[in-house]
Formats: C-alpha cells, structure tokens, sequence
C-alpha cells in the first residue's frame, strides 16, 4: 500500500512539475495571460492532487508508524517481564547457592567446634577425621586431629612421669 501510494505521490508530482516547466516556459515568452490561465485551470488541479497524495502517503507514514511504535511497546514490555523473570531466576539461583555454602562452612565449623568442645571436657581419645577437605577447613580440621594426638600423647607422658613419681615417693617413704 505505501509504495502504491508512493508511485502515486510520485506521478502526480512529475505531471506538476511538468507543468510547472510549461508555465514557466509561456511566462519566459511573454504570454503571461495564457501562462496564468493554464495554471489556474489544470496547474491548480495538479497542485491539489499532489497535495492530496502526499497527504495520503503522510497518513499512511503514520499509521506505519503508530503500528510499529505498538508493536515497539509491546516487544518492550515483553522483553521486561522475560528480564524480570530472568532476574528471580538468577536471584533464586544465588540464593540457593549461597545457602549450600553456607550450609559447608557453618557445618564444618560446627564439626571443629565440637571437637574443640570434647578437648574441653577432656575426651583425648583418637578420633578419625571426618572432613576429608583440600581447602583451609582440611587443613584446620588435620591441625586439629594432630593437636589432639599431641595432647593425648603429652597426657600419657604425664600420666607415666606422675606415676614414676608416685612409685619413687612410695619408695622413700
């Protein structure tokens, strides 16, 4: 419809100029009685129907126009909602992610705080170590089980030594 309406914009433009040309031409030659007589007779007409053309390709333009600027909208708002949805999505994501590490972190403290607790309370036996990890929560929990071994063995140290004096004290009295 808009390239119809184009060639007609476009028609009606040479048949004006055409005549313009003409107008011109008598105007040139002295005959301005017969150069205003055929543009007020067929050059008017000409005029009005170029006018009337191009106002019909200016109404189509914007009709075009107004068609893409809705559809413009409603891809925008289309578009919106996919990001938003891809927002909660990736929001969701990272909360649950979070939550898992969180969830390794606390619980591996948790571990080591129990540990610690039972060291505590004086509960030097030999444990197995439970988190096999290779990051600085491995290397804690190994530092840990060794602490525990060197403490365990220093109390049988002391056990031993305690119980030497005890046996040399007996002997002297």
């Amino acid at each position: 419809e808009t390239s119809d309406s184009a060639a007609l914009t476009e028609k009606n433009w040479q048949e004006y100029k055409k005549l313009d040309a003409q107008v011109i031409d008598l105007t040139i030659a002295g005959q301005t009685d017969e150069a205003a007589a055929l543009y007020a007779g067929e050059g008017i007409k000409k005029l009005n129907a170029l006018k009337n053309s191009l106002l019909e390709l200016q109404q189509l333009c914007e009709n075009n126009a107004a068609a893409t600027n809705a559809q413009n909208s409603k891809d925008a708002a289309q578009a919106n909602r996919f990001m938003l949805i891809l927002a909660i999505v990736a929001f969701l994501l990272l909360f649950i992610a979070g939550n898992f590490i969180i969830r390794e972190i606390t619980g591996t403290l948790h571990k080591m705080m129990d540990s610690c607790r039972g060291l505590q309370q004086g509960d030097f036996r030999e444990k197995e170590n439970h988190m096999e990890r290779a990051d600085e929560f491995g290397d804690m929990a190994e530092a840990l089980v060794a602490m525990r071994r060197n403490l365990r063995e220093l109390m049988k140290q002391v056990l031993g030594t305690s119980e030497q004096v005890a046996a040399a004290s007996e002997e002297l009295t």
